[in-house]
């Protein structure tokens, strides 16, 4: 069955999170010159169309390659206002020079103002797709694991290390079990139990209807958990995060016949 197309906006509104903040990260070829955008105009691009996957503005789509098609409409962000500012000494209250005596500067910012940017959806010739995500290689954070499976045990789950039916991991709702793959490295596993405790952290309310429906969403969630946990313990998951979510909700494992008997169905990462 294909996925819903407000899933699919949920999906590819969150992989346009990723994407447009990975410099380097070996996502897709343009990315690495790809603008760090905030939290805030994540949000007003979203609002105004969901189902971007990577934004730039129209200059740096044509040092990118690409070119926006005449009559595209902008997404309209918030860039920053700066005015030159000259350093002081916090103590003597004297300007701070260099060695030549000049005056030194730096760049405050005073406000905002609307910018224009556009989605890879809206430029030719087409942004190619990203790659599949590789499974983290190496040691865990030391600690990071009994941590999280103390949160996992403390939300009445049980921590399981097994076969997930072609997932890294599974969270099963009904059950009251969090399993993940025993046959990864140390990184691969901490990442996947952060995914798997966001989606227990996440629950669904009874009835809730995208607990079943829009599974995109609901891992998009849950990878951000891991995301942020790991790199808060300097785990880099950038190469799985970004391409996990980039590739979309098609290319999640299927689930297993229990999950599909049962309501509200294990979520798979």
């Amino acid at each position: 069955m294909r996925p819903s197309s407000s899933c699919t906006s949920s999906w590819r509104t969150a992989s346009r999170t990723w994407t447009t903040r990975t410099p380097g990260s070996g996502g897709w070829g343009s990315t690495s010159k790809q603008h760090r955008y905030s939290f805030n105009n994540v949000m007003l691009t979203m609002l105004q169309k969901p189902d971007a996957t990577m934004i730039a503005g129209y200059r740096a789509w044509q040092a990118m390659g690409h070119q926006v098609r005449r009559g595209e409409k902008a997404i309209k962000i918030l860039g920053p206002v700066t005015r030159k500012v000259e350093l002081v000494d916090r103590a003597t209250g004297e300007p701070i020079r260099d060695n030549d005596g000049r005056p030194q500067y730096v760049r405050q910012l005073v406000g905002v103002r609307p910018v224009s940017v556009f989605d890879a959806s809206q430029v030719d010739p087409p942004v190619e797709s990203p790659p599949e995500p590789t499974l983290l290689r190496g040691q865990a954070p030391p600690g990071l694991w009994d941590s999280l499976a103390e949160l996992v045990e403390v939300e009445g789950f049980q921590l399981i290390r097994g076969d997930c039916g072609g997932a890294n991991g599974l969270t099963d709702y009904l059950g009251r079990e969090v399993r993940v793959r025993a046959d990864v490295d140390d990184a691969q596993a901490v990442k996947t139990l952060a995914h798997e405790l966001g989606h227990v952290l996440i629950q669904p309310e009874p009835g809730e209807p995208y607990a079943c429906a829009c599974r995109g969403r609901r891992e998009v969630e849950a990878e951000s958990v891991a995301f942020v946990v790991a790199a808060a313990h300097h785990l880099d998951t950038s190469q799985y995060t970004f391409n996990y979510v980039a590739a979309g909700p098609a290319k999640l494992p299927p689930r297993s016949t229990a999950s599909r008997l049962s309501s509200p169905k294990p979520e798979h990462g």
